[in-house]
């Protein structure tokens, strides 16, 4: 049958309906915020330590490799220690740098 309260209190009511939509959408979107923040945060940390690790690791490898004078037949089997990755002429020239693209570019003009 419809409301039949003073207009005024029903647009009252209406009103701090949205704002306490607001403030809940507020509130959540900084929770959200925070959280990713958080992750990224995490992130970073599990890189560094990621990369401490690593290099521990292969620090420990090589001084075992060291001390007992292991091969690559040894450490790799028989089918991988006679692969090697043969060098092209790219890989021996190094990165190409702008001024060198920039170079090449004018001598090609």
């Amino acid at each position: 049958m419809g409301d039949r309260r003073d207009p005024a209190v029903v647009l009252e009511d209406a009103s701090s309906h949205t704002t306490a939509d607001t403030h809940f959408h507020d509130a959540m979107s900084k929770s959200l915020q925070q959280v990713l923040q958080q992750i990224d945060k995490l992130q970073k940390q599990a890189e560094q330590l990621r990369a401490k690790e690593v290099s521990q690791v292969v620090a420990s490898i090589r001084q075992a490799i060291d001390h007992y004078g292991l091969t690559r037949q040894e450490l790799f089997g028989p089918a991988l220690a006679n692969t090697r990755r043969r060098r092209t002429a790219k890989d021996r020239a190094g990165p190409v740098t702008p001024t060198v693209e920039r170079a090449a570019r004018r001598r090609a003009n």
